[in-house]
């Protein structure tokens, strides 16, 4: 699913470098990545039980919230700086794995 995100983001980079990302393209990546959010994030939460030994599950649970949380506050400040200074860098950058 990460892939899929990663090709819609480097269509709107390449969109938006050769000069023809319209509106109707930037609802179509936010579609798709939508979707693949949509299997990722549940996924992604069920893959740590897996991995961590029960005895620090709760300690990994809140580490992976905390960074879910700052990612998600600091992640868009970056990217609205980024998109002021060179929006095609912007969605490179969000493209790039």
């Amino acid at each position: 699913m990460i892939a899929a995100q990663g090709l819609a983001i480097a269509f709107v980079a390449y969109g938006s470098y050769g000069g023809w990302l319209r509106p109707q393209v930037l609802f179509a990546a936010v579609a798709a990545v939508g979707a693949a959010r949509a299997f990722e994030r549940p996924a992604t939460q069920a893959l740590i039980p897996a991995l961590v030994p029960p005895a620090e599950l709760s300690e990994a649970v809140a580490w992976a919230s905390g960074i879910f949380e700052f990612s998600t506050i600091v992640g868009p400040t970056l990217g609205g700086f980024l998109y002021a200074w060179n929006p095609t860098l912007c969605y490179a950058t969000a493209a790039a794995p």
